[in-house]
């Protein structure tokens, strides 16, 4: 009888602690769904809502983080990041002709758009972007020119395209260019982040001439040399 008593009692405590711990499981999970996420790299529990993991300090990119940025992305292009520029370090990183280049990002801030004329970026988008240290836009560019020209026709049909394009997104593509650049300056200090800037922004007025010069030369030394080529076979 005691026995019997004793084994009811046990199964009675056994299953109150089963239903305690499933009770307790569901709390940690509802915790864990609703106020907490893990770390894409080391796993870690993390709070919601915060930028950094508390144990490797990675980036924490949380669901609702990630449907922000598709709301706020319009015609591909992130409008947060028009919003959260900062001016004047913006002026200081065009520093040449900011008068001509503020105006236009503070219309494309205001209205989300990407097309803005650019009458340089038309006429010589290659030399345009060396100018303006954007050296792997300009060496691509130039690399098109040298290397894929197959025929009059399509050659000038492809300089039409390009130019074209990069005078409607050249003011985009060089604000792009802009922000990813004081994207990498974020974290350093006042200092450190004036001198990167400066190092950084600005324009390159020797490389694109050095170069056109080169180009120029080259053309000439070419055109000599057919001129003695025809000389040396016709006999003039």
């Amino acid at each position: 009888m005691e026995n019997n008593t004793s084994n009811e009692r046990e199964s009675q405590e056994y299953k109150s602690t089963e239903d305690n711990s499933q009770l307790t499981n569901e709390n940690i999970n509802e915790e864990i769904n609703n106020d907490t996420e893990f770390c894409t790299q080391c796993g870690t529990l993390n709070k919601k809502g915060g930028n950094f993991c508390i144990k490797c300090g990675s980036i924490m990119k949380s669901k609702s983080t990630s449907n922000n940025y598709v709301k706020e992305t319009n015609n591909g292009y992130n409008k947060q990041t028009y919003d959260n520029y900062d001016k004047k370090e913006v002026e200081s990183f065009v520093f040449k002709n900011t008068e001509y280049y503020m105006p236009k990002f503070e219309q494309m801030k205001s209205t989300g758009q990407q097309i803005s004329w650019n009458w340089i970026s038309f006429l010589i988008p290659s030399y345009w972007a060396l100018y303006r240290k954007m050296y792997l836009v300009g060496l691509i560019l130039l690399g098109i020119n040298i290397i894929l020209p197959v025929g009059p026709i399509i050659t000038l049909s492809l300089n039409i395209v390009i130019s074209v394009g990069f005078g409607m997104y050249g003011n985009s593509l060089y604000l792009t260019y802009i922000q990813r650049k004081l994207d990498t300056f974020k974290y350093l200090d006042k200092n450190m982040k004036d001198i990167a800037i400066s190092k950084n922004g600005g324009v390159n007025l020797i490389l694109p001439v050095a170069i056109a010069s080169i180009g120029f030369i080259v053309i000439i030394l070419g055109l000599l040399a057919i001129g003695m080529f025809a000389a040396f076979v016709y006999g003039y």
